[in-house]
C-alpha cells in the first residue's frame, strides 16, 4: 500500500498551462475585435473623405457661378431695388379710380367729397351732406355695393363745428367713413 504524505496539488498549479492558454486565447480575441473595429472605422473615414472631396469639388465648380451672381447683383443692385420697390407699391396700390367712381355713384347730387385717403387696404373719406336722408342714402348705396366688403360711418359732425373748413350751409353734416374693397376672387 502506498501512502502519499504530500499535500495535494492545487487546481491552479495542476491546470496552469490550461489557464495560461485560456488567458492568451481571450487576449487574442480581444486584439482581433479591436483590430476589426479599427478596420471598420478606417473604411468609414475613407468613405466620408470621398464624400467630402466630392462636395469640395462641387463647391469649387459652383464658386465661379456664385462670384458671377454676386458681381451681377452688385452692378444691378439699383435695378433690383427699383423692381422690389415697384412690386411693393403695386401690391399696395390703391384702386383710386374705382374707389372714387364707387363713392360718386353712391353719393347724392348735393353731397361733396373733400377728402379720401388709403391706409393699408382701407379707404378713409370725409364728405359733406345737406341732410340726414342723403347720409342714409349714401350709406345704403355703399353697403349694397357688391365690390365693398365693409362700410362704416365713423363720425357725423355739424359743419358749423368745423372751423378749419368752410362748408355751406352751416347745417350740413360732415361724415367720416371708411370701407374695404372685396378681393378680386371673392
Amino acid at each position: 500500500m502506498k501512502i502519499n504524505l504530500m499535500p495535494p496539488i492545487s487546481p491552479v498549479r495542476r491546470y496552469y498551462s490550461w489557464w495560461i492558454g485560456l488567458i492568451i486565447l481571450l487576449f487574442s480575441l480581444l486584439l482581433l475585435a479591436c483590430g476589426y473595429l479599427y478596420y471598420q472605422q478606417l473604411k468609414e473615414m475613407k468613405s466620408i473623405n470621398q464624400q467630402l472631396n466630392a462636395l469640395k469639388s462641387e463647391r469649387d465648380q459652383a464658386k465661379p457661378l456664385e462670384n458671377e451672381y454676386m458681381a451681377s447683383k452688385k452692378t444691378n443692385q439699383a435695378v433690383l431695388d427699383y423692381q422690389a420697390t415697384a412690386e411693393r407699391m403695386r401690391s399696395q396700390n390703391a384702386e383710386w379710380d374705382i374707389a372714387l367712381s364707387t363713392i360718386e355713384s353712391a353719393s347724392t347730387p348735393e353731397s361733396r367729397l373733400f377728402e379720401i385717403d388709403v391706409q393699408g387696404d382701407q379707404f378713409y373719406g370725409v364728405a359733406a351732406f345737406h341732410s340726414i336722408a342723403g347720409i342714409q342714402s349714401f350709406e345704403n348705396n355703399m353697403k349694397n355695393n357688391k365690390r365693398i366688403k365693409g362700410f362704416t360711418i365713423d363720425n357725423i359732425v355739424e359743419a358749423s363745428q368745423l372751423q378749419e373748413l368752410k362748408i355751406t350751409p352751416d347745417t350740413a353734416k360732415v361724415v367720416q367713413f371708411h370701407f374695404v374693397f372685396k378681393e378680386a376672387g371673392s
